[in-house]
């Protein structure tokens, strides 16, 4: 059932390019030579061809440009069918509501379907390459621009539309050196949020209490999980404190320490922001509360990296990676 489906679509576009031809003939005084019969039966087999490749492919912009250049040879092309102005007033429409790209690339496809009726018509291929333009698809824009230029090439605005095609040449140029900058952004943040992963503890301090040095371990070891460049460091409390002392996490002994993103891995340094932590501390019995004030740095340098915790006054203290 498909095949005789496409059979007689086939059939129907050559009987209705032949039926064109001839309607158009009548038009003409001009004796028809040899060489503009068989332009006629190329265009006849080129449109029997369009009709069966898929729109925006390779193949038919190749028959779009075939069919044009048979323009030089042909003195009267077939008549436009009424379905062309329907296809145009669709476009109209949609352009003249248009309030974003969106809208402006759904008259575009409105405009393709006329262009493929009437390929040899210059002015579609105008209108399709500035609504493209509007819709910021500027490589399709283009290509139709410059099938405007093969169609109709002593136009009056042929100049300008050469300068238009080289701006647009330009601004996508410009798009795809961001664009692969911020790629190289993305995957510099993503390796080095990456290197972080594992298990963080400052080293050993000291701690005063009543008029007492203690010897502790640390305040607090991070689990650091890395998720593209999201990086989320959790206390999973202390390793050792000492036989007097231990700490306590209010809550839970997986308190949320640090969660964040690597923006900026591409020059020497990056930087996660800790917060204030409030904890508890179990001397002896005794309890006495706290917080802690964690704003952590990361410094990746040219041999590595360091992880440092950075006090009020300045004071960097280096972790170490366990």
């Amino acid at each position: 059932m498909f095949k005789q489906n496409v059979l007689f679509s086939l059939i129907l576009v050559f009987v209705m390019v032949s039926m064109m031809f001839s309607l158009s003939a009548c038009q003409s005084s001009l004796r028809e030579s040899p060489e503009e019969k068989k332009a006629k039966d190329e265009l006849t087999s080129y449109m029997i061809a369009l009709e069966g490749t898929s729109e925006g492919s390779l193949e038919e912009r190749e028959l779009l440009e075939k069919i044009i250049s048979l323009g030089h040879i042909i003195k009267v092309f077939p008549n436009s069918p009424d379905a062309v102005l329907e296809y145009e007033g669709r476009a109209e429409a949609a352009i003249k509501g248009a309030t974003s790209p969106a809208d402006f690339l759904a008259g575009a496809e409105e405009y393709k379907k006329a262009v493929r009726l009437v390929p040899w018509s210059s002015a579609n291929y105008y209108n399709l390459g500035l609504v493209l333009e509007k819709g910021e698809n500027l490589s399709d824009a283009i290509a139709y621009y410059k099938l405007y230029l093969l169609a109709a090439p002593d136009a009056e605005d042929a100049v300008e539309i050469k300068k238009k095609i080289a701006g647009l040449e330009y601004e996508m140029t410009k798009i795809a050196q961001e664009k692969a900058a911020k790629e190289a952004q993305k995957k510099a943040n993503e390796e080095f949020a990456y290197r972080l992963r594992g298990i963080w503890a400052p080293p050993e301090a000291k701690a005063t209490y009543e008029g007492r040095n203690v010897s502790m371990k640390s305040f607090c070891r991070m689990r650091v999980e890395v998720s593209g460049n999201e990086v989320r460091a959790t206390c999973i409390g202390v390793p050792a404190v000492t036989e007097d002392m231990r700490q306590t996490w209010y809550g839970n002994a997986n308190v949320p320490f640090i969660d964040a993103k690597i923006v900026d891995a591409q020059g020497t340094s990056a930087r996660l922001v800790g917060t204030k932590t409030s904890v508890a501390y179990d001397y002896q019995g005794a309890w006495a509360s706290g917080s802690d004030n964690y704003n952590v740095k990361i410094v990746l340098d040219g041999y590595g990296y360091q992880f440092l915790e950075v006090y009020d006054n300045g004071t960097e203290v280096k972790w170490i990676q366990e």
